[in-house]
């Protein structure tokens, strides 16, 4: 009868048994109406399993007898039926405990590193090139996930670049976007080599053990699905759809997700919450059930935010967090020290926290 009610009231509220868990452990801190909820629930049922008793003539004596103390056969009885109420109970928090920690279990691909090149990292003095040249000197580095931005040509092809407005590239800009063609002709910084989402997938087959974060950008549920099913689409052409898997996708609103998990089944997943979060610790805790509830085990944050409060919270629901964008060696050691997992970083070597790695 409690895993009936248990099992209601998940229905009912859309909640998973992983929810459950930390609601457990919490004593409902953080979800008031579930716990009142199921108090309802459960004071209905012992109303309507009285009312049986005293309407039932076996269960009124049973009822009477345990009252007055006799008869120590019905008292005999009243033990079986306590014991066998007190068992379903126990099953019935027992199964919750149990679905909620093999439920608890990490479920991206991605193991997670200390830290994630920020467009592939700096080259020379130049951030946010996206270029293959910051790829192969970071690479050397040591580093292993990268963070790259990805943007729309005018032909509806994907590349890698921050913005069009950029003043990066020759005669490029937000009034004169580029097709691919002409964006991979142009130099970066009159330099550097532009690459597509094609080179990259490419790149991502020559080096198996690199890891790609993905800043889309767009936020407009159809814009997010278009630019997907585009990268989804040149992966396939050139034979590299395995590299999907390889890919971290970074949302920016729970509506992206959706859209995201529409077009392809990626398994990798980061919230991050530039774009969404008021900076309020209720709508942090919602943040972090949400990311539960849908399996999305690491939240990124701006470094102001990563405060002990919000750090707490992530750490009772089981999230990585990680801050961005830390370029000095020190103070990412002492964000780590605080219970970040990792960082985004133009500069800093991995070499610099290899003391730090778990």
């Amino acid at each position: 009868i409690c895993e009936i009610i248990i099992l209601w009231l998940n229905r009912k509220l859309s909640e998973p048994w992983n929810l459950l868990w930390y609601d457990l452990q919490s004593g409902f801190s953080d979800n008031k109406e579930y716990l009142n909820k199921f108090l309802f629930a459960f004071i209905i049922f012992l109303i309507c399993y009285f009312f049986y008793l005293a309407n039932n003539k076996d269960g009124f004596s049973f009822v009477w007898h345990i009252r007055i103390g006799k008869r120590r056969g019905f008292v005999w009885k009243s033990h079986w039926v306590i014991l066998g109420c007190i068992s379903a109970a126990f099953l019935g928090v027992t199964s919750m405990i149990y679905q909620g920690m093999i439920s608890c279990g990490r479920s991206n691909l991605w193991e997670g590193s200390i830290l994630v090149g920020h467009s592939f990292g700096r080259v020379d003095e130049y951030t946010y090139t996206g270029c293959l040249e910051a790829f192969l000197v970071n690479y050397e580095k040591g580093y292993r996930t990268f963070e790259v931005d990805l943007t729309v040509t005018g032909d509806k092809k994907v590349v890698l670049r921050h913005d069009w407005e950029q003043a990066i590239q020759e005669g490029i800009s937000s009034d004169n976007i580029p097709t691919q063609d002409q964006f991979l002709s142009i130099p970066i910084c009159g330099m550097y080599t532009p690459l597509s989402f094609q080179d990259l997938c490419l790149l991502m087959k020559e080096y198996p053990d690199i890891w790609i974060v993905t800043d889309s950008k767009y936020t407009d549920t159809e814009d997010v699905k278009e630019q997907f099913a585009i990268m989804v689409q040149t992966a396939k052409e050139c034979d590299a759809e395995d590299v999907l898997d390889r890919l971290i996708i970074q949302i920016y609103n729970p509506e992206m997700h959706d859209a995201v998990k529409e077009v392809y089944p990626f398994k990798s997943f980061i919230f991050t919450l530039y774009q969404y979060w008021d900076g309020s610790i209720e709508q942090f805790t919602e943040i972090c059930r949400w990311s539960v509830k849908h399996n999305v085990d690491v939240i990124t944050m701006h470094f102001d935010y990563a405060i002990e409060e919000n750090l707490e919270v992530a750490k009772r629901y089981d999230r990585d967090i990680y801050v961005h964008t830390v370029d000095d060696a020190e103070v990412a050691k002492e964000f780590l020290d605080k219970g970040v997992r990792g960082i985004y970083t133009d500069d800093i070597s991995p070499e610099e926290l290899k003391e730090e790695r778990k």
